[in-house]
């Protein structure tokens, strides 16, 4: 069960008995959008999770930066990871990716709602089961799109290995301890 208190609606699913939705004016069986086609048709959820270091808001920059690259229909943000599922499970959104944030408690529920909404659900590298200790979600209405949303999380970890170097390369060269601290931003205007 995932609850949206500010929208009125209950998101439920049991194993093999479907995904549901009640809502004052909806009440009744949910599908993913079926978004099988490129990203450009795709509206994709993101979120930063809890990670608040330089590498984990550069991933998160990246991971944006790359989703913008591939020209996504649109990109947004809501803060809750079971509501983020349920929307892909409704239709609202066709994909959603995350990492090092969800507990159990938040994707469990999700990942179901996705898989009975005839979604698809797996950890960010693409791999299957979803491994729910391990804090990271991608799930999608299709596998299709699913595997495109991998290989962008890829190309974006690769550009943040990139980044990662050329901050430690700074580092290497005797920028001071207070010049350190502008390390992102400078590894980020040098593109």
């Amino acid at each position: 069960v995932c609850r949206d208190a500010i929208h009125d609606e209950t998101f439920y699913a049991t194993k093999g008995g479907g995904a549901f939705m009640e809502s004052p004016w909806y009440e009744g069986r949910i599908r993913t959008s079926g978004c099988e086609a490129t990203l450009k048709s795709a509206y994709v959820m993101v979120d930063a999770g809890y990670g608040r270091t330089n590498k984990d808001i550069l991933r998160f920059h990246s991971r944006c930066r790359e989703l913008l690259r591939h020209n996504i229909q649109g990109m947004r943000v809501v803060g809750s990871c079971g509501l983020n599922m349920a929307y892909v499970a409704c239709g609202r959104v066709d994909g959603y990716v995350e990492e090092n944030c969800p507990k159990i408690w938040d994707f469990a529920p999700g990942s179901l709602l996705v898989e009975e909404a005839g979604g698809y659900v797996g950890n960010p590298d693409g791999s299957q089961p979803l491994d729910l200790m391990g804090r990271s979600v991608l799930c999608a209405a299709t596998k299709n799109l699913a595997l495109r949303l991998k290989d962008v999380v890829t190309e974006a970890d690769k550009y943040l290995d990139a980044i990662t170097k050329d901050i430690a390369a700074m580092g290497a060269n005797g920028d001071s301890a207070q010049e350190k601290e502008g390390e992102p931003r400078r590894a980020l205007s040098k593109l």
